[in-house]
């Protein structure tokens, strides 16, 4: 049983499968892909998006894509690999693994490139060893404990209080010394590049996807940095100032998966609030490339599609999946007067599977209440609260929903408004019939005062299980 929906299982060589591919981003990765192999320039591309847009989902299938045409492609989570300390040896990593595959008929290459990454990581180690060294001593300086170091107290004074002009002169030739480490490696890099280039797929007019392949003459390595945003400030900057410093090359290009506005956010981290973040991260790529986000038409198309497919993966209720049903689409009808992230509707989804694995047909699960609590706890937490204390006015319910952009012919948005209105409007007729139907499947239950109907719903099974954020 699951309670979230799985990500899309994306192989290396899929590429844009059109059940995966929702949105048909697929003539878009093509453009991409053209674009990326008319340009010699080494390019540093910034694809933006919100977090829960599709990008990484986009980026898999378009490095299937890319790889289906002969292009080497290397596709990178900086997220799941934020634990690493140092980000140059992430990237020569990547390219390593990558050239090892082809390493019979590259060999050569392959170990001048390690050989330069060995050079050019051991200078970067012990420039950061130095940098720790340095940051650490401070402390224990100003610090009483530092009598008990004896030696190291004296060979740390001696060494603060003078350089002498051996040393200087050591450190300006190893700086020489270190410029040309950096341009053997680059040099080192751009010839493996071109190593990596596939060949094979011109012997044949059709590539993996059963499509025809464009005589793309110039087939780049495209190195696929995605979750940029969402790893540790420290990590990202480093990731970026790496690629600009070191990984710059011709035949290499770099595609930058993140949401910008969220790495301004690591920038400020990292260097203070006063700095201009997106003037300073413009340094770091060429080009920014938008997301495209979809028509209308596309996103009312197949949202209630990818509704019912990740419902198909979540608890199934005990009425004949009646209530999962009432429930997807209500939310469908959400989604489309709000435009939704499908990483949102992931949530909404979660809280909802939630309260179907922990309960019955025998409680009180009234769908378009519970539905619209669930989607208030993601998207309006405090209006969430003051539903669930039954403070809520039907005048914030009708604006949180905009019942009016559900469609006049919308039945199942008439039924939603009307239990809303009927469990938080002070003065209802309830002699009215609709009224008292509402009344009479609440009997069993026991609830005299429908006023209390959302603050149970919400503190017995909206609330039992907390999801994280």
């Amino acid at each position: 049983m699951r309670i979230y929906p799985e990500d899309p299982t994306i192989s290396t060589l899929d590429g844009f499968d059109p059940s995966v591919d929702i949105f048909q981003r697929k003539i878009f990765g093509e453009d991409l892909t053209r674009l990326l192999s008319q340009v010699s320039d080494p390019l540093v591309l910034a694809l933006d998006a919100p977090w829960g847009a599709g990008k990484s989902t986009f980026l898999k299938m378009w490095a299937g894509h890319l790889r289906n045409n002969g292009f080497p492609v290397i596709y990178f989570d900086a997220f799941a690999n934020d634990h690493m300390s140092e980000a140059f040896e992430a990237i020569a990593g990547e390219v390593l693994a990558l050239a090892s595959e082809v390493k019979a008929e590259n060999a050569e290459l392959y170990d001048d490139f390690l050989d330069k990454s060995v050079r050019v990581g051991k200078i970067i180690f012990r420039g950061s060893v130095r940098a720790a060294l340095k940051a650490g001593t401070l402390g224990i300086l100003d610090s009483d404990s530092l009598n008990q170091f004896g030696e190291l107290r004296e060979e740390l004074a001696s060494e603060a209080g003078a350089i002498s002009d051996v040393f200087l002169r050591s450190q300006l030739e190893g700086h020489k010394e270190q410029k040309k480490a950096f341009e053997s490696f680059r040099q080192a890099l751009e010839s493996l590049s071109c190593g990596l280039n596939v060949g094979t797929i011109e012997k044949t007019s059709k590539n993996s996807e059963g499509e025809s392949v464009e005589p793309f003459g110039h087939r780049p390595l495209v190195f696929i940095i995605d979750e940029l945003d969402r790893c540790r400030p420290t990590f990202a900057l480093e990731m970026l100032e790496k690629v600009k410093h070191f990984f710059s090359v011709p035949g290499v290009h770099f595609v930058l998966g993140t949401h910008l506005k969220q790495l301004e956010n690591s920038v400020r981290f990292a260097y203070g609030p006063e700095i201009e973040a997106a003037t300073y991260l413009q340094k770091f790529y060429h080009l920014i490339v938008q997301l495209p986000e979809g028509s209308n038409r596309e996103y009312e198309r197949y949202s209630k599609k990818y509704l019912v497919k990740i419902f198909d993966q979540l608890p199934k209720d005990d009425e004949g999946g009646q209530f999962t049903s009432t429930l997807i689409t209500m939310i469908d009808h959400f989604v489309h007067a709000n435009q939704l992230t499908f990483r949102t509707i992931d949530r909404i989804a979660t809280s909802i599977s939630i309260v179907v694995a922990s309960t019955n047909k025998r409680n009180l699960r009234i769908a378009p209440i519970i539905g619209g609590l669930c989607i208030m706890k993601v998207l309006e937490p405090d209006l969430y609260k003051k539903a669930r204390r039954g403070q809520a006015t039907i005048a914030e319910i009708e604006k949180f929903f905009g019942f009016e952009n559900w469609g006049e012919d919308s039945l199942v948005g008439e039924r939603t408004r009307k239990w809303w209105e009927y469990c938080v409007v002070p003065n209802l007729d309830e002699s009215e019939g609709l009224w008292q139907n509402f009344a009479q499947g609440l009997f069993r239950f026991n609830i005299d005062d429908r006023h209390e109907i959302v603050p149970i719903l919400a503190t017995r099974f909206v609330d039992r299980f907390m999801v994280p954020d």
